[in-house]
């Protein structure tokens, strides 16, 4: 399976509040979820009819660090290809943001791939000693994919043999049998977070000093919200790192 972020879930505004007023022609601009931030934004100011246009108002909110009316808007994405490891150090951004991971304990594994590492799919293509990381990665997988099995089997039927009913066993049993998984396991997840979170992820996982998938993680989140919300992405974008794929940089 290839990385995959999936936007499936985004804002949508009803009908505007009653009693905030008229906006000019050119406010309230954009996707709903924009409008929303804008929305929320100019309650604050009671600005509707007057003062800034809609990206200028959105500028505005960046530049003064008036992040508040960006935590409205939520965005929920599915998340796919990716191993355990990173989702670990994703888990970390937990304020404005909703994880819903797919379970080691109710789901057999034993036929579950392994997350290739952006550093070790470099390495691979462009290495005359490539030949050294494809025997050691396929060696490992196959050890822990055969420890995995073979512990799911023995104390399933270990507890069976005990009275303990099947479901139960089998839940149990992967339980146990998960901790010799590797932490490059792929997994996939429904993670929503609003605006603010998103902007702040691909900021910190997109930069150079971050971990490959991570920045991959950064570049597809990128592109998915990006459409959405222009006004607070358009000064990102992603190009060639010093080592090895890509890191987030600020378009002028």
């Amino acid at each position: 399976m290839t990385f995959r972020v999936e936007l499936f879930v985004r804002p949508a505004i009803a009908h505007l509040p009653e009693g905030m007023g008229a906006p000019r022609e050119d406010q309230l601009q954009g996707s709903d979820g924009s409008k929303l931030v804008e929305i929320a934004a100019r309650e604050c100011y009671d600005s509707f009819g007057r003062g800034r246009s809609s990206d200028d108002f959105h500028e505005h909110l960046i530049e003064s660090g008036h992040h508040n009316p960006a935590y409205h808007a939520y965005y929920s994405f599915r998340v796919s290809g990716f191993s355990n490891a990173f989702v670990r150090e994703l888990l970390r951004h937990h304020v404005g943001a909703t994880p819903s991971q797919r379970s080691t304990r109710y789901v057999d594994e034993s036929g579950s791939n392994v997350a290739v590492h952006p550093l070790i799919a470099d390495f691979m293509a462009n290495s005359v000693d490539a030949w050294v990381a494809e025997s050691v990665v396929g060696d490992a997988v196959a050890s822990s994919r055969r420890a995995y099995e073979v512990l799911v089997e023995h104390l399933q039927d270990h507890l069976v043999d005990k009275g303990v009913s099947k479901v139960q066993a089998r839940k149990q049993a992967r339980g146990a049998a998960r901790n010799y998984l590797p932490m490059g396991l792929e997994t996939s997840l429904i993670w929503t977070a609003n605006l603010y979170a998103i902007r702040h992820v691909i900021e910190a996982r997109g930069v150079e000093g971050a971990d490959g998938e991570a920045r991959v993680f950064a570049r597809l989140l990128l592109e998915e919200i990006k459409p959405e919300a222009p006004q607070w992405f358009s000064h990102l974008d992603f190009t060639p790192a010093s080592d090895f794929g890509l890191s987030l940089k600020e378009c002028p």
